[in-house]
């Protein structure tokens, strides 16, 4: 299991801060900026810390505000990989850790969550197993990272929370060997193969995805959200779903009618605008709506662009290959029980679309 990725990941939780400045508008802004994304390839920082960095540089504090907040950069992110960075050369209590990454820049909020993350990952109720291997260690009375890192180990394996992989590679070894997935007898026999030790991975086990269903909420959630909430400050609104010339109401089955904004997903384009993908509802369909900030900062306003599929879009979002390209994801088509993820590259999308 490597660690450090998943530290960072744990506290992926909330949109990335940057892109809450307007473009450029100086050369100062600029070599600020380059300087800034420079020294986080390389090292984690606080927003404090970088932007006292950058004026230890000779920056202004204008344009070293200007960089911080336009890099890009998740400081929640950037709290796990400073705390991985300490927890590499030494041991720290819990709250020597919190301490330490609160003398650094961070705020208290960014630094709880780290531990708040790791502690309901490892320790999330009932009598599973990394719930029992996080009170096991913590009983001997170690430290509160040696009985999450154990607590993780356990969660890793197969019977437990790496059931999802099995299940993947599972179902691969299905498809390659069943000639017809229609047949009831064909997939029975694979299964019983299966179960009697014969194929896949000869352990007799069919692995499968499955959780406790909540009737209300995840109470992990609602811990999480007090941390997440009070650390990113008030909602704002972006834009309405009634915003777009192609948008429609639509009426639910309970009997109320509304306009529908789903899926939204930002990025800053290459030509320095941010950008937003959007889902909603036009005369033709679900559509797939693109919306552009007329300010190139988060709290727009935003300008409604035309629509990239009048109909089966839906909750797009893009990635970049490892060979480069970029491609756009988005579900259809939009018929119950018949939607699959649909990769498009975005170099062939008419018209040319924001990179």
């Amino acid at each position: 299991m490597n660690m450090k990725k998943l530290f960072a990941t744990l506290l992926a939780v909330a949109l990335a801060l940057g892109c809450a400045s307007a473009m450029a508008t100086s050369p100062g802004n600029a070599d600020a900026l380059s300087q800034a994304q420079s020294y986080l390839r390389f090292m984690a920082f606080s927003r404090e810390g970088l932007i006292d960095q950058l004026e230890y540089e000779g920056f202004s504090h204008s344009d070293a505000v200007y960089a911080v907040d336009n890099c890009g950069a998740d400081w929640y992110e950037q709290a796990a990989k400073k705390a991985e960075s300490y927890l590499e050369i030494m041991s720290f209590s819990t709250s020597g850790l919190i301490s330490q990454l609160e003398f650094e820049g961070f705020t208290h909020d960014e630094a709880m969550l780290l531990d708040i993350m790791l502690m309901l990952h490892a320790e999330h109720g009932g009598g599973n197993n990394s719930t029992f291997t996080t009170r096991v260690l913590s009983s001997s009375g170690t430290d509160a990272y040696s009985a999450y890192a154990g607590a993780l180990g356990s969660l890793k394996g197969p019977k437990h929370g790496g059931a999802n992989y099995k299940a993947g590679e599972m179902i691969d070894d299905i498809c390659a060997n069943v000639s017809d997935w229609s047949s009831d007898d064909e997939v029975g026999a694979y299964i019983e193969k299966i179960l009697n030790r014969k194929a896949f991975d000869r352990t007799g086990l069919i692995y499968g995805l499955g959780h406790a269903v909540y009737t209300i909420t995840d109470p992990r959630a609602e811990i999480v959200k007090r941390y997440a909430n009070s650390a990113a400050g008030e909602p704002f609104l972006l834009f309405r779903g009634s915003s777009a010339p192609w948008a429609r109401e639509v009426r639910h089955s309970s009997g109320r009618a509304g306009y529908v904004t789903d899926g939204p997903f930002l990025w800053r384009g290459e030509d320095g605008r941010l950008y937003c993908l959007w889902a909603g509802f036009s005369d033709e369909g679900y559509t797939e709506g693109l919306a552009v900030s007329q300010s190139g900062a988060l709290q727009g306003p935003y300008a409604q662009l035309p629509p990239l599929f009048k109909k089966d879009g839906g909750h797009g979002m893009l990635f970049n290959t490892f060979d480069g390209r970029t491609l756009l994801t988005l579900h259809r088509p939009n018929a119950a029980l018949q939607e699959r993820p649909v990769l498009l590259a975005t170099s062939t999308l008419t018209p040319p679309f924001p990179r």
